[in-house]
């Protein structure tokens, strides 16, 4: 609640922030299809479900969404795996364990419209790459890298391999 309250603030997105515009919420939607990403903008992407993850034409309509100029904020401990190969990512081989950090302060998801975050992420078990590929780059890691944001076509993608730290 207190999270997105901060997202419905205007003064969050002002001068100093990125979006000059209102935010309008849809509800969750049970399958992600070609209809029902028509008009938006951004997805958030995220459970506590042990790799749920999406089935192959979830899958294709989310990529076909990017490549348009879409946006995906992902963020659960399966969203490398799931959804890195598409992007040209490789995901970890081995999972971790242990906090990690913000090692791209520079990258918008580092320092945007609520201001910068640095230093050392707690955490415990996540998952991560092995590579992030040619259209990634990285910005959170702790033995691997585990955060990383991705240009696709004309859209943008974040994909993080934990989601308690955003819950």
């Amino acid at each position: 609640v207190g999270a997105r309250a901060l997202l419905d603030n205007p003064a969050n997105f002002g001068p100093g922030g990125t979006i000059d515009r209102e935010i309008e919420w849809t509800s969750q939607v049970p399958m992600v299809t070609r209809e029902a990403l028509q008009g938006c903008d951004l997805v958030l992407l995220s459970t506590f479900e042990a790799d749920a993850g999406l089935d192959v034409c979830e899958r294709r309509a989310l990529l076909e969404f990017i490549e348009s100029g879409g946006g995906v904020f992902w963020f659960e401990n399966g969203s490398i795996r799931t959804f890195g190969l598409l992007l040209g990512a490789t995901p970890a081989s081995v999972d971790t364990v242990g906090n990690g950090a913000i090692t791209d302060e520079s990258s918008p998801v580092a320092d945007g419209p609520f201001g910068p975050v640095a230093g050392s992420l707690v955490m415990a078990f996540h998952k991560g790459f092995d590579a992030i590929g040619p259209n990634g780059s990285a910005f959170a890691a702790s033995s691997i890298d585990y955060g990383a944001t991705f240009e696709v076509g004309t859209g943008r993608v974040v994909l993080y391999g934990d989601e308690e730290s955003f819950m």
